[in-house]
């Protein structure tokens, strides 16, 4: 199977949006899985909102990101959270 080249340049500047389930931990809990596939030393910045009846939360997630392997590891481990809905 060919590898498709990306159409990123990389090191750039990414943003995630991640939506899931509301509750105190959320976003730490996302912090927390960017660390462990984007490294320590990265730099993230969030905005949070919540839903009208605060159900649910959504969280952008915006770093410099590295490679396309980097965005790829994050995001498989960010959709298989049972906590999180849906990324972007």
């Amino acid at each position: 199977m060919e590898k498709k080249a990306s159409l990123l340049t990389f090191p750039c500047p990414y943003t995630l949006k991640i939506v899931g389930h509301s509750h105190v931990d959320f976003e730490r809990k996302i912090l927390s899985l960017a660390q462990q596939h984007c490294g320590e030393q990265s730099v993230f910045k969030t905005a949070l909102k919540s839903s009208q009846n605060q159900k649910y939360t959504s969280l952008s997630l915006t770093f410099e990101a590295q490679s396309q392997t980097e965005l790829d590891s994050l995001y498989r481990a960010l959709s298989a959270d049972p906590d999180i809905v849906f990324v972007l």
